[in-house]
């Protein structure tokens, strides 16, 4: 029943990961029944060094009075985690037959995925190897970041025209590494001169994906016939009663001639429990049992619902090969069955060194260019797969993504503008190269944010203006608050430009609003920071007239568009277009502009009133200190 006054916190940990760089803080007077956080937020570093998933302990000491109560809590720390997925080669420049062939010169894409829920930021990645007489013209790669469980692609140039040898593999090196997460290093061999795709499953599980009781990894029952991981109905002990594993491999796409080949062991309990193979050709909508050359040794298991099969114990690793003749120019897929009846069990089955020989492995690829109608920095998007494959544009908005045979969706997106989405990208030997261009319409921000608080009552009134240029139309804005060093929390979504409440607790307070179109949230607006009760301080934000260049309206368009900007002061003005080669193509202002909104229309002409022909130009402003640039597409 008595006001909390002159209270203060202060936290320590024991943690050698763990700098505190604000230990303490203090909080305005908690009134009876209500509640308060600290003034200004503690602030605490983590070490470079400290190990992912470590938790960190603290304790708060808090104090009012005469009165101390010290509680415990903890965080848990999050590395961004990277891994090898897989490689492609890119040879469409060359004989494009996917393979990377004697004295070529091709590109190798390495897929590299992030793990974790946070950006791998800084990355480096390097390519080297020990062969000599590979030429790797750019070795090391420099990117910003991956987001999470983004598969980012990274393309290293490899020139092979100095390779005397008759090797049929060449030894790489692949290392990347984070400013916020525990470098990789991985060794693969990449097929040189030979045709055969080849899964010893070391980096890693060849993408094959088990349905229930598969296992890849390092197994304790039997030594693999080639380094230490392999695929397994079990990495330890023995299979259980009733058991029924599948395996599928990815699709591939096969020419004339193709064998499917693997190295195998296993224990069944003879007569009983067994396994076998089957095919698909509609993607594993149906399947049909192949038989290796040497056949199998039953023809009715119980466990595998009467189905032909091995059983028995293989006596040590075999090499099991399907002449795949009959399915020439097909796409295909492998089923590695296992079953299992209700008696004994044994160890079970063990798959390693896959290869398939005669399956065109050509990889095609999605190029066009990003185009941010907000003229944000297009290499800021993301193009991505519906596998997650994705790459990012260059500064003028040029992307090349590479896919997998199949049917692909891809999707560009940009931080506060509207996705875009192409869908059914079909990738084939016939057709292996798409273009696309994709528009992301800018989402802006409410203009002109200016707030009103009474003192004696409390009463808070915001305002805003509605978007400039918005293209997409606005359903609603979204209002966020923040008081003192806790969290921005949304506190209203309403149709009006205006928001009140009555403010009760003394502190400080931070307001911005957003823009709602058909579901997707737009750009935030200028933060409000003040102090209640209000005293006018020159460092609280209160948006006025500023200098602006807005986007220009339609955007692309055909022939005319508005260009709308701002200024804060009146002076000299100048508004000019530059085609992509920076060459004037016309200058719309040139001389003194009042302060204020103002808007200009470019009807698609030159200085000699030549209409210019369609693409990608640059809008231009000059005024005072001012300076702003900005892209728009002219389509016919």
């Amino acid at each position: 029943n008595i006001t909390a006054d002159l209270v203060t916190a202060e936290i320590s940990s024991s943690s050698p990961f763990v700098t505190i760089n604000n230990p303490t803080s203090s909080y305005f007077p908690i009134l009876p029944g209500q509640a308060g956080v600290n003034r200004s937020p503690f602030s605490i570093t983590v070490a470079a060094n400290c190990p992912d998933a470590e938790v960190l302990n603290f304790v708060v000491q808090i104090v009012s009075g005469e009165f101390a109560w010290s509680r415990q809590f903890s965080l848990q720390v999050e590395a961004s985690k990277l891994k090898y997925v897989s490689y492609m080669v890119d040879d469409h420049e060359a004989n494009f037959n996917g393979i990377l062939d004697a004295g070529e010169n091709a590109k190798l894409i390495i897929n590299l995925r992030n793990e974790s829920a946070v950006n791998a930021s800084f990355i480096q990645a390097t390519l080297s190897s020990t062969n000599n007489q590979l030429l790797i013209q750019v070795p090391a790669i420099d990117l910003s970041y991956i987001a999470p469980n983004e598969i980012l692609q990274i393309p290293f140039t490899l020139d092979c025209s100095q390779i005397t040898g008759s090797d049929t593999f060449l030894p790489l090196h692949f290392t990347a590494s984070s400013s916020n997460g525990a470098p990789i290093s991985i060794d693969f061999n990449l097929p040189y001169n030979y045709p055969n795709i080849i899964e010893n499953f070391e980096l890693n599980n060849g993408s094959f994906a088990p349905e229930t009781g598969w296992a890849w990894g390092t197994p304790t029952q039997v030594t693999p016939p080639s380094g230490q991981k392999l695929w397994a109905t079990n990495l330890s002990g023995s299979y259980p009663n009733l058991a029924t594993y599948n395996l599928y491999t990815p699709a591939y796409l096969l020419s004339t001639g193709s064998v499917m080949q693997f190295k195998h062991s296993y224990a069944f309990e003879s007569g009983y429990d067994g396994a076998n193979v089957s095919i698909s050709t509609n993607y594993g909508q149906s399947w049909t049992i192949i038989l290796p050359t040497t056949s199998y040794n039953h023809n009715n298991l119980s466990g595998l619902n009467g189905e032909m099969g091995w059983t028995g114990s293989s006596s040590g690793w075999q090499n099991p090969q399907f002449n795949l003749g009959a399915y020439s120019n097909q796409t295909v897929m492998f089923r590695f069955r296992f079953g299992s009846d209700g008696a004994n069990t044994n160890a079970g089955w063990f798959i390693d060194d896959f290869e398939l020989s005669g399956v065109n492995q050509k990889t095609g690829y999605l190029y066009g260019i990003v185009y941010p109608s907000s003229g944000i920095d297009p290499g800021k998007a993301t193009v991505s797969s519906g596998q997650h494959y994705s790459t990012h544009p260059d500064s003028a908005g040029n992307f090349k993504l590479f896919l997998p045979n199949g049917m692909h969706t891809v999707t560009a997106s940009l931080a506060h503008h509207q996705s875009s989405t192409v869908n059914s990208v079909v990738i084939n030997p016939e057709n292996p190269t798409h273009y696309s261009e994709f528009t992301l319409i800018d989402l802006p921000e409410p203009l002109s944010l200016s707030f009103a608080v009474d003192n004696d009552t409390g009463a808070l009134n915001i305002g805003w203006m509605a978007p400039a240029d918005a293209v997409l139309p606005v359903t609603a804005y979204k209002v966020y608050r923040k008081f003192d060093s806790g969290e921005f929390e949304m506190v209203s979504e309403t149709i009006a430009v205006q928001y009140q409440e009555t403010l009760s607790l003394q502190g400080r307070y931070r307001f911005y609003v957003t823009v709602k179109y058909l579901n997707v949230e737009g750009s935030p607006s200028d933060t409000l920071n003040f102090k209640y009760p209000y005293v006018a301080n020159p460092e609280d934000t209160v948006p006025g007239l500023v200098n602006n260049l807005g986007n220009n309206y339609p955007n692309p368009f055909n022939p005319s568009t508005s260009i709308a900007f701002s200024l804060a002061k009146p002076g000299k003005t100048s508004l000019t277009i530059y085609n992509l080669k920076g060459q004037l193509v016309t200058r719309l202002i040139n001389g003194e502009m009042n302060q204020g909104n103002h808007s200009v229309v470019w009807n698609g002409r030159d200085t000699n009133n030549r209409s210019v022909a369609s693409g990608m130009y640059f809008y231009r402003i000059e005024s005072g200190d001012f300076r702003a640039v900005k892209k728009m597409l002219l389509m016919k």
